[in-house]
């Protein structure tokens, strides 16, 4: 997606908390780069503030942060006795990262192209995470309208290909590969603001506050394409909603945007 840039993968040991801490801890504290993209997520849980303040040096570096927001729609993920792992359609919850006031959450959607390849429409994929913090109050950048009424942060901001069934093939190691999830959806939406960046020949810093001014503009509907069918367990429409956020952009349209 941004095949001039330059990607500095930083593998923690374990996934065990304090070392995820520690990977985003190297890579912000060294300032490796200004846009960082994980496909990590768990419930969230009151130890999520451990993380907090390596985002808070994030933003005040000019670092955007995108997180996946999982792939059990509106719903938590709940661990099997042979340690895979299920969606409990009975309880509704976000993910964390992605949850996070400092942190872009992504989304995912189902893509439809024509016989070449061309982009028709998307909807919301059924495994966008999506939802209300439970630990998080609503940020400055959320308050200004066309949300739903909460005193939480809410969740997708924006989002990008998910669906596995509309996916992505990736050849590594003699063997194709198929990619899909929010943690496809995160790496793309990082990618096309790293192209943002490259347009502005600056950086661009925090992308929440500059996805949504832009979204409550006229250049909604076309940057940012309002994608109002498909549902997480919430039904999207039009408008921000529970499933896509805001909607899908439309990479060139959204970076020339940002670069004005």
């Amino acid at each position: 997606t941004a095949p001039e840039a330059t990607i500095h993968l930083v593998v923690a040991p374990t996934n065990r908390d304090a070392d995820l801490f520690g990977a985003i801890n190297f890579a912000v504290s060294r300032n490796l780069g200004k846009v960082i993209s994980l496909s990590f997520g768990h419930n969230e849980t009151a130890r999520d503030t451990l993380f907090e303040p390596v985002f808070q040096q994030a933003v005040a570096q000019g670092i955007a942060v995108f997180a996946a927001t999982g792939d059990c729609g509106a719903f938590v993920p709940k661990l099997k006795p042979d340690q895979t792992s299920e969606c409990d359609k009975s309880n509704l919850a976000v993910s964390y990262p992605a949850s996070s006031p400092y942190v872009t959450a992504v989304g995912g959607t189902t893509l439809f192209l024509d016989s070449q390849d061309r982009y028709l429409r998307e909807t919301g994929w059924n495994g966008s995470g999506g939802g209300v913090s439970k630990v998080f109050a609503t940020p400055s950048w959320q308050k200004s309208g066309g949300l739903p009424a909460s005193t939480q942060r809410v969740l997708p901001d924006i989002s990008m290909l998910g669906d596995w069934n509309t996916g992505v093939w990736l050849y590594a190691n003699g063997n194709w590969l198929k990619a899909g999830g929010t943690s496809l959806s995160a790496p793309l939406m990082a990618a096309s603001y790293a192209l943002a960046n490259q347009l502005k020949g600056a950086n661009l810093g925090f992308a929440s506050p500059l996805i949504y001014n832009h979204a409550r503009t006229s250049a909604y509907g076309t940057s940012i394409r309002d994608v109002v069918a498909g549902s997480n367990g919430f039904q999207s429409g039009p408008g921000w909603d529970y499933v896509t956020g805001w909607g899908s952009p439309d990479v060139n349209l959204l970076a020339t945007g940002f670069a004005d």
